[in-house]
């Protein structure tokens, strides 16, 4: 095994290269089957792994969970919403998320001989609390076809382009299935009375003119400035919180940010001063699934 070259995942990984780092991980039993690849000997590789059994499914059993999870990971489409996640859940399978409200005042007299009625007298502060639950958990099955496996040999890199192609299958559809099941979560919020409405100009409307984009501009960031302060009006439990610039998330239907573009930013001389105070999510309409809304 001396000499055989470990390496991280590399897409253009010549075919030699990846049987050789799974033959060094293999156990006994496969090394003494079969051989170090080389360029000149693929087709008595090959022809090893599909006569012997035990060999080929220890293969595909470490070509797909060592190969295949590096290559999900690289995957060309990726759920945009992943950014809002916070990691995995080591215990248990509930969150709580909970928000404390304001204290009320009382007048100091220092005159006064305060006694232990009111020092010690409780104060329920305001808290609301909201659970969060695991409400998906699921798997994606695929089997990899011996015929298929095999053609990939052929080529100069095919183990990899093959790899690549098939677990793209399960990481695009769980990246879309779990983007779908968070944009939902806009219409239930809106449907429990969440959202505190704006009205501004139809933006996205194809005959939207440069007056209605910074019309719309200009709202977004009259409260983008309105809610450092602390209100009780902009959140559908009506406690009393404040949220900085910098900290807030736009999230947009592709109509409203080409407009905004072209009608607004680009016509607007000091563009820094126009430009929305956010970090911008666009997320296609019907996802939103919201009528009439637009960001």
């Amino acid at each position: 095994m001396a000499g055989i070259e470990i390496v991280p995942f590399d897409p253009d990984a010549p075919n030699a290269k990846v049987l050789n780092a799974l033959r060094y991980e293999a156990t006994d039993v496969y090394r003494n089957r079969i051989p170090v690849a080389t360029q000149a000997n693929y087709e008595s590789v090959l022809e090893r792994l599909s006569t012997y059994t035990p060999a080929y499914n220890e293969f595909v059993s470490a070509f797909v969970n060592k190969i295949g999870l590096q290559v999900s990971k690289n995957s060309n489409w990726t759920n945009p919403f992943a950014k809002f996640k916070r990691g995995m859940l080591p215990f248990g399978s509930t969150i709580e998320e909970y928000q404390t409200g304001l204290l009320n005042a009382y007048v100091f007299d220092p005159d006064r001989d305060y006694g232990e009625k009111a020092l010690f007298a409780k104060e329920r502060p305001e808290v609301q609390t909201s659970y969060h639950t695991i409400n998906r958990q699921d798997m994606y099955k695929f089997s990899v076809q011996r015929p298929m496996l095999q053609r990939a040999f052929l080529s100069e890199g095919g183990l990899m382009s093959f790899i690549s192609d098939l677990m793209e299958m399960p990481t695009k559809s769980d990246n879309w299935d779990e983007f779908i099941l968070m944009t939902r979560l806009f219409r239930e919020y809106e449907d429990n009375g969440g959202f505190f409405h704006v009205l501004i100009p139809d933006i996205a409307a194809s005959d939207s003119t440069e007056d209605m984009a910074r019309k719309g501009l200009r709202s977004i960031r009259e409260y983008a400035s309105k809610l450092p302060f602390i209100s009780r009006h902009y959140n559908a439990a009506g406690m009393p919180v404040s949220a900085n610039p910098e900290d807030l998330e736009l999230f947009t239907t592709p109509g409203f940010q080409a407009a905004v573009d072209v009608e607004a930013l680009a016509a607007l001389f000091n563009v820094p001063y126009a430009e929305v105070p956010a970090r911008i999510t666009v997320i296609p309409e019907e996802n939103m699934n919201i009528p009439g809304v637009q960001a």
